[in-house]
């Protein structure tokens, strides 16, 4: 995509080449931008609470799944491990810490580990639209 002359692909990527004001090239540490087919960056998720955010998550690990994604990587708040994790993921943090917004955010790499006998169940957990 492009927009006036620089050409844009996606967050990660564009962030490791400096195209993103705020966000520094070192987001993934030495790690290059993912390019693997079973590698998803998944930065710009939003969801009203931390049941809707579980819910969402365990619908994405069933996908991966389904599509044998291995990995996910988000551009995202700090806390966001500790939630993912608690449903079943394999969260650790990559390269630098961001005061973004005001907020603390960093590279998030996630793996599905498969869900603890303690997750909870999509299907339970509350969900309401934002707006």
């Amino acid at each position: 995509m492009s927009y006036g002359t620089v050409e844009f692909s996606y967050m990660m990527r564009d962030a490791t080449l400096g195209l993103l004001p705020g966000i520094p090239p070192s987001i993934l540490g030495t790690r290059p931008a993912p390019q693997a087919e079973g590698v998803w960056e998944i930065s710009r998720v939003e969801a009203a609470g931390r049941g809707a955010l579980q819910a969402l998550f365990l619908t994405i690990a069933e996908y991966m799944e389904q599509v044998e994604a291995v990995e996910l990587l988000a551009f995202t708040r700090k806390n966001f491990g500790a939630i993912v994790r608690s449903i079943g993921f394999d969260a650790a943090e990559i390269g630098a810490h961001v005061d973004y917004g005001g907020r603390p955010y960093c590279a998030i790499s996630m793996t599905w580990g498969g869900a603890p006998e303690t997750a909870p169940v999509a299907e339970d957990l509350p969900m309401r639209m934002a707006g």
